[in-house]
């Protein structure tokens, strides 16, 4: 089970319940994190969901709506977009119709006697089916999210608040629900965060393998 930033259990650690604690409160957070990704691990107490539970937060993937070959990215990075992308739309469907629909409206019939062996976003896919126009603002959140951070984040205080204006500027001609861009950019901060905490912990260990090896 591997997303974005390639991390198996990224999503675990995570209660499903979504906190409400203002911007500056969540920008100290941030900050604090920050430091602690050059000198110690990360630990970030219940922020915002970053993805409900696996039994009923992803949606079916068709073969229509969630083609995202688009960009360069290995198949799990990109089940684990659409999986991102299924959650903000279940979440945000009552205000915002056109993110998609419930599979029980949907007309398509799954077919439970295909002989190919389904995707992981296929298996998890019972609750809400997102839209072709869905699927193209987070590609291009996503891209511009990549754009602006590179491989890591960049450097300065208030990252979440800055990326958000980033992406508002440029994703402006597609008319994305500002409600929206601020979800998706807290939800890939917080995916990025734990990321680089792995890593930064698979580095220590390997340090640590390599120092134990020469003393012997």
């Amino acid at each position: 089970m591997i997303l974005l930033e390639k991390n198996p259990g990224m999503v675990h650690t995570h209660s499903n319940v979504v906190t409400s604690i203002g911007t500056e409160k969540e920008e100290y957070l941030l900050a604090s994190a920050m430091k602690q990704v050059k000198i110690g691990n990360i630990t970030i107490e219940k922020p915002e969901n970053i993805l409900e539970d696996v039994a009923d937060s992803s949606s079916s993937s068709s073969s229509t709506s969630w083609d995202m070959s688009s960009v360069s990215r290995t198949a799990s990075e990109k089940d684990g977009l659409i999986y991102i992308a299924h959650y903000l739309a279940k979440k945000h469907l009552k205000d915002h119709p056109y993110l998609g629909q419930y599979t029980y409206e949907s007309k398509e019939v799954i077919n439970l006697h295909s002989y190919s062996i389904p995707s992981w976003i296929e298996n998890l896919s019972f609750g809400c089916l997102g839209s072709d126009k869905w699927a193209q603002q987070v590609e291009e959140m996503e891209k511009y999210f990549n754009k602006f951070h590179k491989e890591n984040f960049r450097q300065g205080k208030y990252i979440v608040k800055r990326t958000i204006n980033y992406i508002t500027k440029k994703v402006n001609e597609m008319q994305i629900s500002h409600e929206l861009i601020k979800s998706f950019c807290r939800q890939r901060v917080f995916v990025r965060i734990k990321f680089l905490n792995m890593k930064r912990h698979e580095y220590k260990e390997k340090k640590i393998v390599s120092l134990i090896f020469c003393r012997t």
